[in-house]
């Protein structure tokens, strides 16, 4: 009798095809320290040391106009941001994330430089998460808001990820890749433009040998998502351009090294070659 071979990615109690993100919904702050301040650090601990903007809009498609509207307001731009990531808004209590999940990601993203050092205890606790936008481009400000709001909008891609590395022994890189073609479907509220296939809906599909994309991956837009955050970054500056800095362009950007990966391998790889490919080793090199 031949023995059955049991599914080295899928968990069906941690990977959860179709389920829904919780609303659109963002709030944040824009900071710049007042004149004669003493508050100079990367996390902002006395916000009346500060000028202060605040704005609550669907998503951050707003941040380039609200960065001009601080300007306007306060004759210099903002240099601090703060997103309050609210963990707890998802309408499913079960697919919240727990205070060590949320810690388990914040460590994965610090890592491979997807959320900036300065991300302390108070995003796991209260979800107030600052960023340094000096010198900072309009697409690292991209990634570092994205990765916050994964705990907010998708907590159950967050949890894909970390099962995909704890329960396999997967990389980074290669989990967060599987994670978004099973779970995340908004490829403009993500930071690769690889989403999860509409029409894939439940997880009944995960074990149809027939649905392509979970049983062959390409990891090339990942690749590029490593090479991007490991190189030099060019752009516009967040408080250079703020009165110009219009719409995030990082699919673009990702899309060019990707062209540029292509051309020298293709990261094909089957799911049931994965634990025996060093993808994660490809990925990061490439």
């Amino acid at each position: 009798m031949k023995k059955k071979v049991t599914d080295p990615i899928f968990n069906d109690k941690k990977i959860i095809i179709g389920l829904n993100h919780s609303t659109y919904c963002v709030d944040y702050y824009l900071y710049r320290p007042k004149k004669n301040s003493k508050e100079q650090v990367d996390v902002i601990k006395d916000s009346k040391a500060y000028s202060i903007y605040k704005t609550n809009n669907a998503c951050f498609s707003g941040v380039s106009s609200t960065c001009c509207k601080f300007f306007n307001d306060f004759s210099k731009p903002a240099n601090r941001f703060r997103f309050m990531c609210k963990k707890n808004l998802h309408a499913k209590e079960e697919v919240r994330l727990s205070d060590d999940e949320i810690k388990e990601w914040v460590i994965l993203c610090k890592k491979n430089g997807m959320m900036p050092e300065s991300v302390d205890d108070r995003f796991i606790s209260k979800g107030i998460y600052d960023i340094s936008l000096d010198k900072l481009t309009r697409e690292e400000l991209y990634v570092q808001l994205l990765s916050a709001r994964y705990v907010q909008e998708e907590p159950y891609f967050v949890r894909g990820v970390l099962s995909l590395i704890n329960d396999t022994g997967l990389g980074f890189f290669t989990s967060f890749y599987i994670a978004s073609v099973m779970l995340t479907y908004n490829s403009g509220h993500h930071i690769i433009s690889k989403v999860r296939r509409y029409g894939l809906n439940n997880n009944t599909d995960i074990n149809k040998n027939t649905v392509e994309e979970l049983n062959t991956f390409d990891f090339t837009h990942v690749a590029a998502l490593s090479k991007y955050l490991k190189g030099k970054k060019t752009g516009k500056i967040v408080t250079e351009d703020y009165d110009n800095l219009g719409s995030f362009r990082l699919h673009n950007a990702l899309s060019d090294i990707a062209q540029t990966i292509k051309k020298k391998k293709r990261l094909l790889v089957y799911k049931k070659d994965l634990k025996t490919t060093p993808i994660e080793d490809l990925i990061v090199n490439s």
